[in-house]
């Protein structure tokens, strides 16, 4: 049997970032199932005008009552 790498260090991102953005956002399934695309940008738009890390935001993002009711 062989096995082939479904991951490519290729990336799909080229060119689609332009100078007014502030953040971009990578996450898993286990927040895109439970939280949709406006949520996560509220909580994260907020933490980022307050001067929180990207850590800090992420912790938060995490502790979403929607996603903490799930595990």
């Amino acid at each position: 049997m062989e096995y082939y790498n479904q991951i490519e260090a290729i990336s799909d991102l080229d060119n689609i970032f332009n100078e007014e953005d502030k953040f971009m956002i990578i996450a898993s399934d286990g927040v895109w199932e439970y939280l949709s695309n406006d949520s996560v940008m509220e909580i994260l738009a907020k933490d980022y005008e307050a001067g929180l890390s990207a850590i800090e935001a992420a912790d938060i993002v995490i502790m979403d009552d929607n996603i903490k009711s799930n595990f």
